[in-house]
């Protein structure tokens, strides 16, 4: 194709030619900046977890920061466009008041997702609770929102600024173990030693639990489940067992154990402990527990 068929194509294609290139440059930028990012922050972290947080949000920034450029640079691009955004400029100062309001959540939102990754409370793959409403695993942390996967696998998404103002209970900060704790009644009748035997034979035979004795505390013969007698009830009297395990992994395991329990505890002759009720004088009563 000679100069002027070049001349020619140019000036009937120009504008879609320009857009292409305005969406190809920044996205071509944004890649590049993604990858210079992770890696200057993986040197800055050293191979730390919590640089996966820093760069999913800062990703998330320089996305939104070459899509709003490339989103004027089309718009300026296309004459009938351009022309609607000078006329729209004269408006300014309505639409500055109106855009003000409108985005004081947005920046709500942005100031808490900073204050997520400079203070870094939780990070990408951690398994925390908010509040008392939501818990699960972060999967991703974005300029408005935090995305958290439950139980359930389903994706939960809260606004950065309602997570700045909740409490958050991280798992994983100090480390992955937690402790769940299940309470068994045990008949006044029964023998409280067997079943405290019985019930530490269980825990620590199954897969999930984790022993977190030290050394020092197996060679002074510390149990390798801790149990508590914690009350007297009209059940009976109230075990608390502590299981340590995965936090993944502790639900399932106090379910397992549950029926284990039960089962290796009537085998053995030991009573689950049950409310016992009397009629006294045609009123309902319960029966005191011994020492009461």
């Amino acid at each position: 194709m000679n100069l002027p068929g070049v001349i020619a194509f140019w000036e009937s294609y120009q504008i879609p030619i320009s857009i292409l290139l305005i969406i190809l440059g920044s996205w071509l930028l944004a890649r590049l900046s993604h990858f210079l990012l992770r890696r200057y922050l993986e040197r800055v972290y050293e191979n730390d977890p919590s640089s996966a947080t820093a760069v999913s949000f800062l990703k998330n920034a320089v996305s939104l920061f070459f899509l709003i450029v490339a989103t004027i640079a089309v718009i300026y691009t296309i004459p009938a466009l351009r022309t609607l955004a000078e006329t729209l400029t004269i408006g300014a100062g309505v639409v500055a008041a109106i855009a003000a309001f409108a985005s004081q959540a947005a920046f709500a939102n942005l100031v808490g997702g900073l204050f997520i990754v400079i203070f870094r409370p939780f990070r990408v793959g951690d398994r925390i609770a908010i509040g008392q409403n939501y818990e699960g695993v972060v999967e991703d942390i974005t300029l408005r929102h935090t995305v958290i996967r439950d139980w359930e696998k389903k994706s939960i998404i809260i606004p950065n600024s309602v997570i700045s103002t909740e409490t958050i209970v991280n798992s994983d900060l100090q480390g992955s173990l937690i402790c769940r704790f299940v309470e068994i009644p045990i008949s006044y009748l029964s023998d409280l030693n067997l079943a405290i035997e019985i019930i530490t034979a269980c825990a620590k035979d199954h897969p999930a639990y984790h022993d977190v004795r030290s050394p020092e505390e197996v060679k002074e013969g510390i149990p390798p489940v801790n149990i508590r007698a914690i009350r007297y009830s009209d059940n009976g009297v109230i075990l608390r067992v502590y299981l340590w395990g995965d936090l993944a992994e502790t639900f399932t395991m106090a379910s397992d154990l549950r029926v284990i329990w039960h089962q290796r505890l009537v085998e053995k002759g030991i009573k689950i402990g049950v409310p016992h009720r009397q009629h006294i004088g045609g009123l309902e009563s319960g029966i005191a527990a011994p020492g009461a």
